[in-house]
């Protein structure tokens, strides 16, 4: 654990955080190195905020503990089967961490021979230039491509808005539910409002070209922005980066959840559109995005992406069910969660109910809730 012992993971740098997150890597180091076979383990990265040294902290007391997940990377000297094998493994090894440390812990595995010919994504973008090595080789990255920041597809930010928002699609439907009661689930709420006000503004900079890993370099790219309704926008981010990487959670007072939520969807439709503009050469018109004649730019490109595409619709969904929304079968179905999250965020766009029943593939039912089940329950799948 040397390496470890010579960095940081938090934005705060407060001494007890560092040394209760520190300990939690030498948990999950040791439950790795019992997990995976010395002579195949070539890595354990830490990703994500933490991995990039600006991860989030919480205090209770004189306590302090972690605010975000923990994300990591295994990287596997393995055939497909092996590594396959390893990820499953460390899936219910991930459930146990969980268990311990207090927070999500999730597991990667990557070929390590595969390493030069991963995607040139988002994701894997963000862990090559920003990581901590915990066990093995601490270059053990170097035969990844080159994947510089400024390069990224739009549609990866797009993905980016798809899962921030759910997350408001699930603050909807537990404020429907009456269920936003009480310190936890307050808390949750707010954590995801936040999450999606830092991606509206992820999405800003990565339009502009001046996307970055690190929070503080985007935090100074940002402020050199402009847009019809910024300064309403930089109150609710200056509040989401005080309570994400701040000592305590800062609550929505009581009574304000719904107020700050259509808020909040109304600068992710917003940022949503300004980043399909520039995208797609034209505002998007969201009776039209429903449909799957607009691309969304995800899945691969090309012929063998459109048959890559018709295979995964008909293992999903079905021969008979593909062949009825013929439309569809040739995009990825991520594409089926953008094209109708707008309107499931906002009914007052007035997507067609019909369309949307299409494109998650219901059927006949044109309820709003049964809708939004059906979303949730495919975006746990292509997230």
């Amino acid at each position: 654990m040397e390496q470890v012992n010579r960095t940081v993971f938090t934005l705060g740098r407060q001494p007890g955080a560092e040394d209760r997150i520190r300990h939690d890597q030498e948990i999950v180091t040791r439950a790795v190195e019992k997990a995976v076979p010395e002579k195949q383990m070539k890595g354990l990265i830490l990703a994500g905020g933490y991995g990039r040294r600006e991860g989030g902290y919480r205090k209770h007391g004189e306590k302090y503990f972690p605010m975000n997940d923990y994300d990591y990377f295994i990287v596997i000297d393995g055939s497909k089967e092996e590594c396959l094998a390893f990820h499953e493994k460390l899936v219910h090894l991930g459930h146990e961490l969980t268990r311990e440390v207090g927070v999500e812990v999730d597991f990667f595995v990557l070929r390590h021979a595969e390493l030069p010919r991963l995607e040139y994504s988002l994701m894997y973008a963000e862990l090559k230039w920003g990581h901590v090595v915990l066990l093995g080789d601490p270059l053990v990255l170097a035969d990844m491509a080159p994947m510089p920041l400024e390069g990224l597809d739009l549609s990866e930010f797009s993905r980016l808005l798809m899962n921030r928002g759910s997350l408001l699609l699930l603050n909807s439907a537990a404020l429907g539910k009456n269920e936003v009661k009480g310190f936890e689930a307050r808390e949750e709420f707010a954590r995801y409002l936040d999450k999606a006000i830092v991606a509206c503004a992820d999405v800003r900079l990565a339009v502009a070209g001046t996307y970055n890993t690190s929070v503080l370099v985007r935090q100074e790219k940002l402020a050199e922005l402009t847009w019809e309704g910024d300064q309403e926008f930089r109150e609710d981010f200056h509040r989401a980066m005080d309570s994400r990487y701040g000592p305590e959670a800062i609550l929505i007072p009581e009574g304000q959840e719904r107020a700050v939520l259509d808020r909040v969807v109304g600068q992710w439709l917003q940022a949503l559109s300004h980043l399909e503009t520039a995208r797609l050469g034209s505002a998007p018109v969201w009776s039209s995005y429903a449909m799957p004649r607009v691309s969304k730019g995800q899945g691969r490109k090309g012929l063998l992406g459109i048959f890559r595409n018709l295979l995964v619709n008909i293992r999903d969904f079905g021969l008979k069910e593909s062949l009825k929304n013929i439309g569809w079968i040739r995009r990825y179905p991520r594409e089926r969660l953008l094209s109708v999250l707008p309107g499931l965020l906002n009914p007052a766009l007035e997507v067609p109910l019909d369309a949307q029943a299409k494109a998650l593939a219901v059927g006949g039912a044109q309820e709003r809730d049964v809708l939004i089940k059906r979303y949730l329950e495919l975006w746990g799948r292509y997230s």
